[in-house]
């Protein structure tokens, strides 16, 4: 059965968008996105939205910095994963770099280091080669440098019979 589209006025449609980004942050596409949804109008979607600009409802700079600590802090997840996410949602590379050079180095490095510490007691492997290769993608599935990746990996698991890593 397919949903059918809520048909609402620009007046309507500001005023629950205006609602919804009192209490959160909301990238410019999704709310374009949420408008097409309700069948307003390309004309109407842009005078909404610049009335929203205007009144401070949607900034892009404030969503994008607001994401990348969301997402690092409590989600935990590397540069790269959030670059993509925020990319998908349509942001600007420039804007994106600028968010992420935001991070303090020291804190990613040791937020990877406690990932892969807590990650170390599940990993199973034949030896230190394959538990280092599976800490590795871990780090990776969760956007981090691969460099970095396996830096920590080397310091974590300790060395065994295998000189490859």
């Amino acid at each position: 059965m397919q949903k059918m589209k809520k048909h609402y006025s620009a007046e309507e449609a500001y005023n629950r968008l205006s609602a919804r980004l009192a209490a959160a942050e909301y990238a410019p596409a999704d709310i374009v996105g949420k408008m097409r949804n309700w069948a307003l109008t390309e004309e109407e979607i842009a005078q909404v939205m610049q009335r929203l600009t205007a009144e401070k409802f949607v900034d892009e700079h404030r969503f994008v910095h607001a994401f990348v600590k969301d997402k690092f802090e409590y989600a935990r997840w590397g540069r790269r994963k959030i670059a993509l996410a925020l990319r998908l949602k349509g942001i600007g590379n420039v804007l994106v770099d600028e968010a992420l050079s935001d991070i303090d180095e020291e804190r990613y490095t040791a937020a990877l280091r406690e990932l892969m510490t807590a990650k170390i007691r599940t990993v199973k492997g034949r030896n230190a080669y394959e538990r280092k290769v599976k800490l590795v993608r871990f780090g990776l599935s969760r956007g981090f440098e691969q460099g970095l990746c396996r830096d920590i990996a080397g310091e974590i698991v300790p060395d065994g019979d295998d000189d490859n890593f």
